[in-house]
């Protein structure tokens, strides 16, 4: 069984700290996002009578949130149910919780919310009521693998970087995944994520911003073919395999990259 729920808030909100975008932090408050799911979570403990068993986690919530949070949020980050499902699945793995089902999110709107604060209403799980349900754990891995069509990045024409983890960075520093030696590429410039099976680019408030197909976003689902625009580099998207011409050694050359 779990400690006591302040220490589960806490780890909660250091995953959320590490993992949820900027745009989404500048609107939500975080500790208090990660205290409501600690204690929905705790529930489940509490709740489940059974303790020869692990207890299910819920996967139906429902985040009642201020109108014009909702409104910012919304303009900048069209996608909130997805990203706060992959966080709240990235916890239940931790966690080691069964979950029987993708989690699905509902967002409502109350004015007595205080701004940029959240309450979730989750619809607790009796595993004794879906005896019919495989209640095994549910992973992220299970989500990105087989399911998830090979994706790359071209750069330049001139390489490839596969996208074979669920987060790749892009920018002029060392650590990136993709390294781009562009004076007009910032040190940290953009993100690819893996969300809900969809790659999706962030720009991270690089300088001079970044554009798909000659539009300037800041968050983008991206689709095959996409030509993305940082700085003088020109990227494109590729969601089908690209028959290697190299042997894997010459990939420390750019990153981690492949030449084509």
């Amino acid at each position: 069984m779990i400690g006591p729920i302040h220490a589960l808030e806490t780890t909660i909100q250091t995953l959320l700290e590490q993992n949820l975008v900027a745009l989404l932090r500048r609107h939500i408050d975080i500790p208090t996002l990660a205290l409501e799911l600690a204690k929905t979570l705790e529930q489940s403990y509490s709740s489940h009578s059974d303790q020869s068993k692990r207890p299910v986690a819920p996967h139906n919530y429902i985040l009642i949130i201020h109108p014009k949070t909702i409104a910012k949020i919304k303009s900048q980050t069209p996608d909130i149910e997805s990203i706060v499902a992959t966080q709240i699945l990235t916890i239940v793995n931790m966690l080691e919780m069964p979950i029987i089902q993708t989690p699905t999110i509902q967002i409502i709107a109350d004015e007595t919310i205080q701004q940029g604060s959240v309450k979730i209403l989750p619809q607790t799980v009796d595993p004794s009521t879906a005896a019919t349900v495989q209640m095994t754990p549910l992973n992220l891995n299970s989500l990105t693998s087989a399911d998830t069509i090979m994706a790359h990045i071209i750069v330049n024409g001139d390489y490839y970087h596969p996208l074979s983890e669920p987060l790749v960075t892009i920018g002029r520093k060392l650590d990136n995944n993709i390294i781009l030696e562009d004076p007009d590429v910032s040190r940290s410039h953009a993100q690819v994520r893996m969300r809900m099976n969809k790659w999706v680019l962030f720009d991270t408030n690089s300088r001079l911003g970044t554009q798909v197909n000659n539009k300037p976003i800041k968050e983008q689902v991206l689709q095959n073919g996409d030509v993305i625009s940082i700085g003088s580099t020109t990227l494109i998207f590729v969601e089908n395999d690209i028959e290697q011409t190299s042997e894997v050694t010459s990939r420390n050359q750019h990153g981690g990259t492949i030449p084509i």
